[in-house]
């Protein structure tokens, strides 16, 4: 499918052309062809190899490559509208369990990281709040959802706080390779079809040594059940089948409440980065007290139950990028 911003549902309001922090710039490249960026006389960044030209709307770079794929394309319409409304609201910086939990998992045993990258950031839940902490040298946080980032940037301009933010894509990232000591995502990396790609990604972008922490859905009895609602598709040969079966072909992707999503095995997911330039040294559940919006009663029952591995909603994997 061919980048069309229309496709990305862009907000066009109140927009302005500028420039962008220069230690930001230093890092950033075409996503088309990973080579470097500059200002033309109208200010769009364009690319030193391949000529393609971007814009900067409101300090935030749209590096979208050429082609995005229609499981991105799905995600970005199933989020964008919730960070438009909530851009109308009251817009703090605020920590919710969730993002504690994130945190908690970011800053568990390892080595002091400088350069953190938020992919899938949404409203900067994380970063924002690691830039308030002073935690990293330079926080950055990606979406693909244009109305996520202007929120994000809001939020962060108005708690005087320095995250920067880039509109792309986690698979064709628009950053130079080892760029970061540390990427984290959040929720983020189930959303496209091509697992390895991404892997592959992340490793172009995290330096030697550099760690990833993920939250991904973990195939179990709670998401086997949930993806014939929800449109969770498990990473199982076969029932990845059937369920994408189901909701693309019959139901045409109407019940993907959250875009295209896998659910992971752990081992499996553990080994797709292990093979793939990683060495995982922690992986588990993830350990949160669930929301239970739609639950009218016995949460806290529930939400013990789902601390048993076969019930697992989520999981987390840790890993370090190899040589």
């Amino acid at each position: 499918m061919k980048k069309i911003i229309k496709y990305m549902d862009m907000n066009k309001n109140n927009t302005t052309l500028n420039k962008i922090p220069e230690n930001l710039l230093e890092i950033l490249a075409c996503p088309d062809c990973r080579s470097d960026l500059d200002y033309d006389s109208s200010l769009k960044l364009v690319c030193s190899e391949c000529s393609l030209e971007y814009k900067v709307i409101d300090g935030i770079p749209i590096l979208l490559p050429s082609i995005i794929g229609n499981d991105q394309v799905l995600a970005n319409r199933s989020f964008s509208p919730e960070y438009r409304a909530i851009l109308k609201e009251e817009t703090q910086l605020k920590m919710d369990k969730y993002g504690q939990a994130d945190m908690d998992l970011i800053d568990g045993p390892s080595e002091k990281k400088e350069k953190f990258l938020e992919i899938g950031c949404g409203r900067g839940r994380v970063c924002n709040n690691y830039s308030a902490l002073k935690r990293f040298k330079i926080v950055v946080g990606l979406d693909l959802s244009i109305d996520a980032l202007v929120l994000a940037k809001k939020i962060s301009d108005e708690n005087n706080l320095n995250s920067y933010f880039v509109c792309g894509d986690i698979e064709n990232p628009p950053f130079k390779s080892n760029s970061f000591d540390l990427v984290f995502g959040g929720g983020s990396f189930e959303h496209f079809k091509n697992t390895k790609k991404g892997i592959t990604s992340l490793r172009y972008i995290v330096e030697e040594k550099g760690e990833v922490v993920l939250t991904v859905p973990c195939i179990s009895l709670t998401t086997l059940l949930q993806g014939i609602i929800t449109g969770n598709t498990p990473d199982i040969f076969i029932l990845r089948g059937l369920y994408n079966f189901l909701h693309t072909t019959i139901l045409k992707d109407k019940y993907r409440m959250f875009g295209f999503e896998y659910s992971f095995l752990p081992k499996r997911f553990s080994q797709d980065f292990n093979e793939n330039g990683f060495k995982t040294y922690a992986y588990g559940n993830y350990n949160v007290e669930y929301d239970l919006k739609f639950i009218p009663f016995g949460k806290k029952y529930i939400n013990r139950i789902l601390k048993k591995k076969i019930f697992w909603p989520m999981l987390y994997l840790k890993c370090k990028r190899l040589k």
